[in-house]
């Protein structure tokens, strides 16, 4: 399982609240470039589904339900490592395109969401990084 995302557009999530009131309920702005971690701890709500706990920029932690997470992949809100991979692949692909048809404003236009896409990659593999665990050297 994928385990880090990263958000290319920022969104609200409904933090749930399972407590007897319900007053805990909070909405949650998620930024665009905000690392999401999904941390092995979950937990089965009946009536509603499984929820996972979730890092939010290693700052904020809370529980999101599996059908918000996979909404929020389905939509591209939130992508891995091997989306950005893809969508740098394909985006190559269509600047040779462009190259090829001398078609100069399709060329800056994929050129610069080259770009972006890069930047996304490079803060999510530097997140990725700084979370693994140190080993000893002996």
């Amino acid at each position: 399982m994928v385990k880090h995302f990263i958000t290319v557009q920022s969104f609200f999530h409904q933090i749930d609240c399972f407590c007897p009131d319900g007053d805990h309920s909070e909405v949650i702005k998620i930024n665009k470039g905000d690392v999401i971690k999904i941390i092995n701890e979950r937990k089965y709500i009946n009536g509603v589904g499984w929820y996972f706990l979730i890092e939010h920029n290693s700052q904020n932690s809370f529980f999101a339900a599996l059908s918000d997470l996979d909404y929020y992949h389905s939509q591209g809100l939130l992508l891995s490592i091997i989306d950005i991979e893809l969508t740098l692949n394909y985006l190559n692909f269509q600047v040779d395109h462009a190259l090829d048809n001398d078609d100069e404003l399709e060329f800056i236009d994929v050129s610069n969401k080259i770009i972006e896409s890069d930047k996304l990659k490079k803060k999510l593999v530097a997140s990725l990084k700084s979370n693994k665990p140190k080993t000893m050297s002996v």
